[in-house]
């Protein structure tokens, strides 16, 4: 037991301290492989460092889990930056909660720049919270109200 919590505060300190020294040290520069070298660098350090001063089994799973960590930070890294689950994806539009009321059937009032959908007649509130940008019914893809009345 004594040694899967040194492995898991192995593995907390190598997910964490190496990024914040990174960032310290590098600042604006601690961006693409350049921070993913020097976090994976100060990963390799710290674990080096916490196998000389602590002994025992209980150390060497410490510094075993400073590596695991680190590396796992390093690569959750690469991802977040480089993949559709990261800033990639949020720059696509992909990812972003926007808060919105919920009735079905949906239709939006306008699905470009607004998650509010069109209350249908009969709902309360009626008021429309944003109203269509380039005139009636310029949502994405409408043909024509959907529920017989006007927008606004």
């Amino acid at each position: 037991m004594t040694s899967l919590l040194a492995l898991g505060g192995g593995a907390l300190v190598g997910g964490s301290v190496p990024a914040m020294l990174s960032n310290a040290v590098l600042s604006t520069n601690n961006t693409g492989w350049v921070g993913y070298l020097s976090n994976l660098a100060g990963t390799l350090v710290l674990a080096w460092g916490a196998s000389k001063v602590a002994k025992g089994p209980s150390g060497q799973h410490f510094s075993l889990g400073i590596l695991a960590g680190g590396i796992g930070a390093t690569i959750k890294r690469i991802i977040g930056d480089y993949s559709l689950l990261g800033s990639y994806g949020s720059q696509l539009g992909m990812g972003d909660y926007m808060a919105s009321n919920w009735v079905t059937p949906q239709r939006m009032v306008d699905g470009l720049h607004s998650a509010m959908v069109q209350i249908p007649g009969g709902w309360a509130p009626t008021t429309i919270v944003a109203p269509a940008a380039g005139g009636k019914n310029a949502g994405m893809g409408s043909t024509g109200d959907l529920y017989g009345g006007a927008l606004y």
